[in-house]
């Protein structure tokens, strides 16, 4: 499959092109994840440079970060609000995993929880809270959004 996605598709084959649209789903994953996310990267930007339109879904915060250091990737998230899944995309957002509220949901001890969460390193805890703040937020603009809008309409229909 490799072998086929990164051919430049000048002797008529089907490798990626600009008419190519790839998905691929933690890339990357399943390996060291320094070696995934060098694998994932160098098979991402040959994609790109043959023209592709790429969409990945990754933990990994190197392949998140992309879209600051490359103007050919753009980044969205998963909206959460109170540590739930809305299901809802955010262009522009990096995603958080959530993944100590989800095993919190899921039963793991306290201890358990507690010890995971003193063992991140402080940048990881404190830019988790920073997209937990600032999703509830949005979430909260949002609601006030959709009232007004709701609100602008009904004032329309009296006049």
């Amino acid at each position: 499959v490799l072998d086929r996605t990164t051919k430049n598709g000048d002797d008529g084959s089907d490798g990626a092109s600009s008419s190519s649209l790839v998905l691929m789903d933690e890339v990357g994953s399943g390996t060291d994840p320094a070696q995934g996310v060098a694998i994932a990267r160098a098979l991402l930007e040959a994609l790109l440079d043959s023209g592709s339109r790429v969409a990945i879904t990754t933990h990994y915060s190197d392949l998140k970060r992309l879209a600051s250091a490359d103007e050919r990737f753009a980044v969205g998230g998963m909206q959460f609000v109170g540590g739930r899944p809305t299901y809802k995309f955010v262009p522009g957002v990096v995603g958080e995993s959530f993944a100590l509220a989800v095993a919190e949901r899921v039963g793991l001890p306290e201890s358990v929880l507690k010890r995971a969460d003193e063992l991140l390193d402080a940048e990881t805890r404190r830019m988790g809270e920073l997209i937990r703040d600032m999703e509830d937020q949005k979430a909260v603009i949002d609601r006030q959004a959709e009232e007004i809008e709701r609100k602008k309409l009904e004032m329309d229909r009296l006049e």
